[in-house]
């Protein structure tokens, strides 16, 4: 089925792919196409496109779109365009109501209250006990509250056998239980991939857990080499893959996963089921029934209001979008995306119904951008104060024990700041759990038919505090746009503004955040 249909006067367009965000919204003026048969994007997808005029398109079994110079054209077997509405907000309500009504579930309210911290970029690919612990105690020294802790990738033995690799981990129920002392809840890394050197995959091969095509099983090539998928289909993989979960609640008291592969790209673009693969295999885990979830996704499909934590795609440790070559594939090239795309990542994450979101860790998570004799300290702080409103909070390099241009001074002030806030965000994801409305909002969706429709480098936190983040290097002063007869107060300084529009002089010290008065 094909239906194409024009834009309206003035109309402004948001949605589908999180990856995207900063090519939003998209005017009569733009040229973008995504095909939605598979999530290739790094990160979350939902087939769902609204405008500012109250429309609306869905796309039920995915499909393509493109919207070229004021035309759009849906390409997919279910097609719906809804019509009737008046505003972004109304029109996204609506679908959520009809598509992916959220059941009054969020995610551990640790996992809003105190920061996370993650061992990726602390140590990378040499994950070990002694410095999980001693990441933890600096941490705590500094006075940093405790909540989740992430230990990345390579703590496992292989990528299936999923025990703690023993030369690194001499005793990891001893660590967790010293890190649940501390306060802690310790989260692992897992992917849905078991590569053929593994003890699992001997058990395996012959139970009919992975995806097959035309009578042979099907590789997947991702970062970390190639290996086979579990089918989640399957329900001996579904129960393979659960018995992995408890094991590892059991044994070691784990308290909850990031899930991290089982994109679509890996299934390839040949397997016809790689989108439900994806929105399966972060099923298995099921929390559709537990309030105290403590599950990350990074990519997914139609996960649009359930009660996961929603992280942005490793960002790249700079400020805007590079192209850049692969190292291993001479003709390739591919994206990297820095501070810049933060806030409109965000931004359409949370329009298109992942309301729990998670910026990437703060600096960036992209290893290979990630060099400590070459950081950007003004890009660190940045990213710091960018990250301080936002429904969750990331940190992987250790600002707060960093003294070089008072990187863990900036680190407490962003801290005792956003401790105001907590509450009021914990308040919202109850909220969005019952109503769908997002913790995150563009000016648009509160304040139609104000000329605020193509501001995608502030948001709003609920309906109360204004937050317009310094996103550029260097940057000396800062526009930021008000709605039409309100007046906010910055909470920093105590002034006041009651225009639409004002630029204000900013330096490194300088955060921005303004509480609704009128």
């Amino acid at each position: 089925m094909v239906k194409e249909i024009s834009f309206k006067k003035g109309e402004f367009w948001y949605g589908g792919a999180t990856n995207d965000g900063y090519l939003f919204p998209l005017t009569d003026k733009d040229i973008y196409s995504i095909d939605l048969t598979y999530n290739d994007t790094y990160n979350q997808v939902n087939p769902l496109y609204v405008s500012s005029e109250g429309r609306y398109i869905w796309l039920e079994n995915a499909g393509k779109i493109s919207f070229d110079q004021g035309k759009i054209t849906i390409s997919a077997d279910e097609i719906e365009i809804f019509e009737d509405g008046k505003t972004l907000k109304e029109a996204q309500l609506v679908a959520m109501e009809r598509h992916f009504k959220p059941n009054g579930l969020y995610p551990a309210e640790i996992s809003f209250k105190a920061p996370q911290i993650c061992t990726w970029i602390y140590m990378m690919e040499n994950q070990n006990e002694k410095g999980v612990l001693e990441y933890a105690k600096t941490y705590i020294n500094s006075d940093g509250k405790p909540g989740v802790l992430i230990i990345d990738d390579t703590w496992q033995q292989a990528y299936g056998d999923w025990d703690f690799n023993e030369e690194r981990f001499g005793n990891p129920k001893q660590m967790i239980d010293i890190l649940h002392q501390w306060g802690f809840k310790v989260v692992l890394w897992l992917v849905p991939y078991v590569h053929t050197n593994t003890k699992a995959f001997q058990e395996l091969k012959h139970k009919d857990v992975f995806i097959e095509e035309n009578g042979r099983l099907l590789e997947c090539t991702w970062w970390q080499g190639t290996g086979y998928a579990l089918d989640f289909y399957k329900p001996k993989a579904r129960e393979w893959f659960k018995d992995q979960i408890q094991h590892l609640k059991k044994e070691y008291g784990v308290d909850g996963f990031k899930l991290d592969g089982g994109d679509g790209q890996f299934y390839g673009k040949e397997y016809a089921l790689s989108n439900e693969q994806n929105r399966l295999w972060s099923e298995a885990v099921d929390i559709s029934k537990d309030k105290e979830a403590i599950v990350e996704l990074r990519a997914c499909y139609k996960n649009a209001g359930k009660n996961f934590m929603s992280r942005l795609a490793d960002k790249a440790h700079i400020w805007g979008v590079n192209k850049v070559k692969c190292k291993n594939h001479h003709d390739d090239s591919y994206l990297q995306y820095g501070l810049s795309t933060l806030i409109p990542d965000m931004l359409t994450q949370s329009l298109t119904g992942y309301y729990y979101g998670c910026p990437d860790m703060v600096g960036g998570g992209l290893n290979s951008t990630f060099d400590n004799a070459k950081l950007d300290n003004e890009l660190l702080i940045r990213s710091l104060q960018c990250s301080m409103a936002l429904p969750m909070m990331q940190f992987s390099y250790a600002l707060w024990n960093v003294k070089e241009n008072r990187l863990d001074e900036h680190f407490k002030q962003v801290i005792d700041i956003r401790e105001k806030l907590v509450d009021y965000i914990v308040e919202l994801a109850k909220n969005a759990s019952v109503t769908g409305e997002p913790i995150v909002r563009y000016m648009e969706y509160e304040y139609p038919k104000q000329g605020l429709e193509n501001i995608n480098d502030q948001f709003l936190l609920g309906n109360k505090y204004l937050v317009a983040p310094i996103i550029q290097k260097g940057q000396t002063s800062k526009t930021v746009c008000f709605p039409k007869e309100t007046k906010w107060k910055d909470i920093l300084t105590g002034i006041e503004y009651n225009e639409q529009k004002v630029s204000l002089a900013v330096d490194i010290n300088t955060i921005l955040i303004f509480e609704k008065i009128i």
